[in-house]
């Protein structure tokens, strides 16, 4: 699987708590503290994260937009709403003109890989 760095501040006091429980061999280390407690946080949200699935179409994991894809709409004259919860990725032979002409929307949580105008377009 693949992930990501995220990097963030807490207190120190919260900081000494988690270093105790590793010292206290609760944890192993703090990633495995941090990496439980966002497992276990994510599971009790759950209901919602069901819901949003319900509610739009869209894909976890990494989904790729293929310049066939693109091409297919535009003949159609279909527009996607693309919802990615992971990584999305537009192929890199994809022009801003076809996915303009091509896309409606995209909503990204998580890592968004294509142009820079592409992205740049769609961000606004």
């Amino acid at each position: 699987m693949s992930s990501e760095k995220v990097s963030f501040n807490i207190s120190v006091v919260d900081l000494g708590k988690i270093e105790m429980l590793v010292d206290r061999g609760v944890y192993t280390n703090r990633t495995d503290f941090i990496t439980k407690a966002l497992v276990h946080e994510l599971s009790k949200n759950e209901d919602v994260i069901q819901q949003f699935k319900k509610d739009y179409n869209w894909a976890i994991g990494i989904q790729v937009v293929s310049k066939k894809e693109i091409e297919q709409c535009i003949k159609d004259n279909k527009k996607m709403k693309i919802y990615t919860l992971g990584m999305l990725i537009i192929d890199k032979g994809v022009t801003l003109e076809e996915a303009i002409a091509s896309i409606e929307s995209i909503t990204v949580f998580g890592k968004f890989k294509a142009s820079d105008d592409i992205k740049d377009y769609f961000k606004s």
